[in-house]
């Protein structure tokens, strides 16, 4: 049987609590961007506050546009404009904030609350976690998410220099084969959330292939 190699870090995830309200929703998608603009926590994230700040302009734009009698913006305009701001925000996330918790487990609190985002601690009586192991033929690995449902997958030969992505799976079970033995490779995967919906990428988890 393959060796069962786990994760048993804890780590902070950063939780985004969008407010119901369109208005509400705009306030706190400008006060993440003040929170991370030229903050030194996050310093490749200019491209994305970038777009941010143009989407929620545009979103504030046509939410009063809404309002207007007669009005200016139809409300597909305005969804479509909070639809694109709610991406940039999930990108913000994914790309900046929750890499940079992870680089600093002993700070990573701080660094989430220093981008105007919330926190949410992984459970650590979860009894099922991200694996990898051996699998029965030469040059594969079975891996495992430990949220069931669909997944994205990644693999890494360099410590995530080079990713390289694999194909989804409608479960959170992957086999992976062709590999190179002897050679140490990484590997991790996120949940397939409802609509499609992205969700964070989990810790990098790696193995010696046979």
């Amino acid at each position: 049987m393959g060796r069962i190699i786990r994760t048993i870090i804890r780590r902070v995830l950063v939780a985004l609590l969008f407010p119901k309200r369109i208005n509400d929703f705009i306030n706190y998608a400008r006060a993440i961007y003040s929170a991370m603009n030229g903050n030194p926590n996050f310093p490749n994230a200019a491209g994305r506050l970038a777009q941010l700040l143009t989407d929620v302009n545009q979103l504030a734009s046509d939410e009063a546009g809404t309002k207007r009698r007669p009005p200016t913006a139809t409300v597909t305009q305005r969804n479509i404009s909070y639809e694109k701001a709610k991406r940039d925000l999930y990108s913000l996330r994914d790309n900046d904030v929750q890499p940079a918790a992870d680089a600093n487990p002993a700070s990573a609190e701080a660094t989430i609350n220093s981008a105007a985002m919330a926190t949410r601690k992984q459970a650590s009586h979860t009894p099922r976690q991200d694996a990898v192991k051996l699998g029965k033929q030469a040059g594969s690995v079975i891996c495992t998410g430990k949220v069931a449902g669909a997944h994205e997958w990644q693999q890494t030969p360099d410590g995530g220099v080079t990713i390289v992505n694999i194909d989804s799976t409608s479960g959170s079970k992957k086999t992976i084969t062709g590999l190179t033995s002897a050679m140490r490779m990484a590997f991790r995967s996120r949940p397939i959330l409802r609509k499609g919906r992205p969700s964070a990428w989990s810790q990098w988890l790696s193995i010696v292939v046979q």
